[in-house]
């Protein structure tokens, strides 16, 4: 697979991971970015993930006319009474409601890293994520977090987001 086709997937999940907790708004040189639990962007943005969620599971799971890496943004609990939101790849359905895949980035708040399994259920699935020609579809949260970054940092990752439908 060449990396230029990989590569808006890589900046979205170097830059743009995060945790959706009680606090306040931060950014740091790990690319995790913390988002209050009341954050209205934020919480639009989860809504219209979800909302859109099932229209692309399976087509994207099959991998359709060339979609690559596809991975969703998981809601795990965690010891400090928050959620922390971190992106899973290589997702299978699982038994009885449930998902598993592979943790794609390193979480902060909870035990575990990059590709550790997680089994999930369907109401911890805050985002999708999708990459075709050159371009990540959907990416809801990534979008309302745009306005918290670094200028730079917000429209190279703007650039490589596809438009909404």
């Amino acid at each position: 697979m060449r990396i230029g086709r990989l590569l808006p997937f890589i900046l979205i999940t170097a830059i743009v991971g995060y945790a959706y907790l009680s606090g306040e708004k931060t950014a740091d040189n790990s690319g995790f970015v913390e988002v209050q639990g009341d954050d209205p962007d934020m919480d639009a943005a989860i809504a219209e993930a979800r909302r859109t969620f099932s229209t692309v599971y399976v087509p994207c799971t099959q991998n359709p006319d060339g979609a690559v890496n596809f991975t969703l943004k998981v809601g795990v609990p965690h010891d400090n009474d928050g959620v922390e939101h971190i992106w899973v790849q290589n997702v299978s359905q699982g038994s009885e409601g449930t998902f598993r895949g592979r943790l794609a980035n390193d979480p902060v708040r909870f035990e575990g890293k990059h590709g550790d399994p997680i089994e999930f259920t369907a109401e911890q699935i805050s985002d999708w994520t999708f990459v075709l020609n050159g371009k990540t579809h959907g990416g809801y949260t990534i979008r309302a977090l745009l306005p918290q970054l670094d200028p730079a940092e917000a429209k190279v990752i703007e650039a490589s987001l596809a438009p909404l439908p």
